[in-house]
């Protein structure tokens, strides 16, 4: 069982036009270690630091180890070996729900290699949970009910390269406008989205503001740093490199069990 977000107020009324925004940002020395030196200690990827900078944040304001998270991701992996996408363009978004468990009284390096654990046993990341619920004939789903509804999404969209812009084309600074209609209703009452430009990491929060008073989230957001300049400083201060089961190509073996494997060797 998963607890809900604390919330201010409850409300009937998802639509964008309620949608508040905070952020927050590193330096670009931070963001340096963060997408280098930061993932020698754990053999990480960028979604195993900030979703257990996130799970953390999350853990302390609900008041509960298990974090319910609507997990987006681009969707262009290679599920079928050999499958040619250079031809295609776009993103073919993948959403799916992930719990990630961050136990209390466990250290820094242990939450981390949990989440990394968690993440790396999504098939294919997260694509076949669409696949099965919404293109999956009723009768090949029996016994599936797809309750689990998060409230909270979050997208780590990558690094934008300077030298994409180079060249013939460049991005416009002209505003887009806003590409959704006011009256459109949101999935999720806080989205979470974070891409590295311009050689710095920027994480966005945008909420429902007649759900959520904005300390609230600002208290949030402020965690969040916190947590993740918490664990970059503790991998950074990792001597060597220390694998996990899913670095090693075993599914079955536990982080327990490892490490009992390596006490005895």
């Amino acid at each position: 069982r998963v607890m809900p977000i604390p919330k201010d107020h409850e409300t009937g009324d998802h639509r964008m036009r309620n949608t508040r925004t905070v952020e927050f940002g590193l330096t670009a020395s931070e963001t340096e270690r963060l997408t280098t030196r930061v993932h020698q200690a754990y053999h990480t990827e960028m979604n195993d630091i900030l979703l257990t900078a996130l799970g953390l944040a999350m853990r302390e304001w609900c008041g509960d180890h298990k974090i319910l998270v609507n997990l987006e991701g681009h969707g262009r992996e290679e599920i079928i070996e050999g499958m040619n996408l250079s031809r295609t363009v776009g993103w073919f978004t993948t959403q799916y729900p992930v719990v990630l468990e961050l136990p209390y009284g466990t250290d820094p390096g242990y939450q981390i290699k949990r989440v990394k654990e968690d993440l790396r046993h999504i098939p294919h990341k997260g694509i076949g949970y669409g696949l099965l619920r919404y293109l999956t004939d009723d009768r090949h789903k029996s016994g599936l009910s797809f309750s689990l509804a998060p409230e909270i999404s979050f997208n780590y969209l990558g690094q934008f390269a300077e030298t994409a812009m180079a060249g013939l084309f460049q991005r416009s600074p002209l505003s887009i406008g806003n590409p959704l209609s006011p009256d459109t209703e949101r999935m999720h009452p806080i989205d979470i989205v974070g891409a590295i430009e311009d050689g710095v990491l920027n994480m966005t929060i945008t909420y429902n503001s007649l759900v959520f008073e904005e300390q609230s989230i600002v208290r949030l957001r402020n965690r969040f740093k916190t947590e993740l300049l918490d664990l970059m400083e503790h991998c950074l201060t990792q001597e060597g490199r220390e694998l996990t089961p899913s670095d090693l190509g075993d599914d079955e073996l536990t982080l327990e069990e490892l490490d009992s494997l390596q006490e005895i060797l």
